[in-house]
């Protein structure tokens, strides 16, 4: 059995001013973390951000499978890295 798709997200606030995010696609056997940082908050103006972040290629990775028109994403989507 395979599971297509499963994600755990875990975030939160430390100390006040350290917020932290990992995102991780159980599914995903090649590279599972998708987002992982860590963001100090010097002041509202200054905020530092250390981690890896998934940035999206395209419309279709933008959205979320809930709000897809169709059950499937299209077949050009296995064209762009996702």
């Amino acid at each position: 059995m395979h599971i297509r798709r499963a994600r755990v997200k875990v975030e939160g606030e430390l100390f006040h001013f350290l917020e932290y995010e990992l995102d991780v696609d159980v599914s995903e056997r090649t590279e599972p973390v998708r987002d992982a940082y860590v963001n100090a908050v010097v002041s509202d103006a200054c905020q530092i951000r250390f981690g890896k972040a998934k940035l999206p290629f395209s419309q279709e990775e933008l959205r979320s499978s809930r709000y897809l028109d169709f059950g499937e994403r299209p077949a050009m989507n296995n064209l762009i890295p996702d």
